[in-house]
């Protein structure tokens, strides 16, 4: 088990301190290790940095099944306020493609907008979530996946509320787990794999966590997150796949 010293020297710089140490500390039990518990909550986090920026790569299930060539997508943190991180997607040298809203207590998606050019004309979708839930991309390939951040053991059910342009939306039941996972086993999970995926080389030698959203009894998306790491470095849901880049 690594020091809380050693974990604090490591602990992912993308949420860091953001996302509440009252609300989420509160819900850590004893049976999970320190790193996965300090990860998604706990005074050991830092916090986001206005320009910090990450590169991700994600492609997407096409009719015949196959899927496309991935295509590279930035991540960067645009501003900050105290109960807001705003963060911008886009593909690069282009304007962006989208914003997100990350709130905090708990830390989730609280809204996002998507920006398409039809004919030359901006066209602008906002999403906006009633409740705190995980939360899924359901009107782009952009993969916008993100998890409740909270490190409770066991199933956690949630209701997702979507506005859609200020129309509300049917709401959903979603059922997210989170457990954690070591290296080793995410590296033998993938081992079917030829060539491994690049991206496991960018986990560290340490525990993270697995976060599996399920919809019905249907698996929604799956997330690996890890300490050190600036975004989950793998996500896959039916149709989509995305992970980290260096």
């Amino acid at each position: 088990m690594k020091t809380e010293t050693g974990m604090r020297a490591r602990m992912h710089r993308g949420l860091k301190r953001f996302f509440s140490n009252s609300a989420i500390c509160c819900l850590v039990l004893v049976s999970f290790p320190l790193s996965a518990a300090g990860f998604f909550g706990g005074e050991d986090f830092g916090e986001f940095r206005e320009n910090d920026a990450w590169r991700m790569e994600y492609a997407a299930r096409q009719p015949d099944d196959a899927w496309s060539e991935p295509k590279i997508i930035e991540f960067k943190v645009d501003s900050i306020s105290p109960d807001r991180v705003f963060l911008e997607i886009s593909f690069p040298g282009c304007p962006p493609s989208a914003h997100l809203e990350l709130g905090r207590n708990p830390g989730c998606l609280r809204a996002i907008e998507l920006f398409q050019w039809i004919r030359g004309k901006q066209r602008v979708k906002r999403e906006v979530f009633e409740h705190p839930a995980p939360v899924f991309s359901m009107f782009s390939v952009l993969p916008y996946f993100v998890p409740v951040f909270t490190a409770a053991p066991g199933p956690q059910e949630y209701l997702l509320s979507r506005e859609v342009n200020g129309v509300p939306m049917i709401a959903e039941t979603l059922t997210q787990k989170i457990e954690p996972i070591d290296r080793q086993s995410l590296i033998n999970a993938f081992s079917s794999s030829s060539p491994p995926p690049a991206w496991l080389s960018m986990v560290p030698n340490d525990t993270g966590l697995r976060v599996a959203v399920v919809k019905d009894g249907e698996l929604v998306f799956t997330q690996y997150w890890f300490p050190g790491l600036p975004w989950a470095v793998y996500t896959e849901s039916e149709n989509i796949r995305a992970w980290l880049v260096k």
